[in-house]
């Protein structure tokens, strides 16, 4: 989160506990703006937050969850098409691996 004096800009920032809260000390008495930010949750800004001399401000926010926002980028080639067939072929390489050998007559019972 962001503590800013709105006179001044002179921010402070600072990070909630486990609990939530938060203490942002030593500020001089003025005008503030308080922004909350985190990951997966809206941005919240709290202006107009008064500190006085001696006293304890304090600012609760209620952090709304964001918008979730994927974008998945898909690049692949043409497939390699006959246009006097209609017939798609491919090349499938495998690495790394050996492939079984079959007999003709294992060939002919997996049909």
């Amino acid at each position: 989160m962001t503590v800013t004096n709105t006179g001044t800009q002179t921010a402070s920032h600072a990070t909630t506990n486990q609990a939530g809260e938060y203490s942002v000390g030593q500020l001089i008495p003025g005008t503030y703006a308080v922004k909350t930010e985190a990951t997966g949750f809206q941005s919240e800004l709290v202006n107009d937050v008064k500190v006085n001399v001696g006293s304890i401000s304090t600012v609760n926010v209620t952090m709304q969850v964001g918008q979730v926002t994927q974008q998945v980028e898909v690049t692949a080639a043409a497939p390699v098409l006959d246009t006097a067939t209609a017939t798609v072929g491919t090349v499938v390489g495998i690495t790394g691996q050996s492939l079984p050998a079959f007999s003709v007559s294992q060939a002919g019972a997996l049909r």
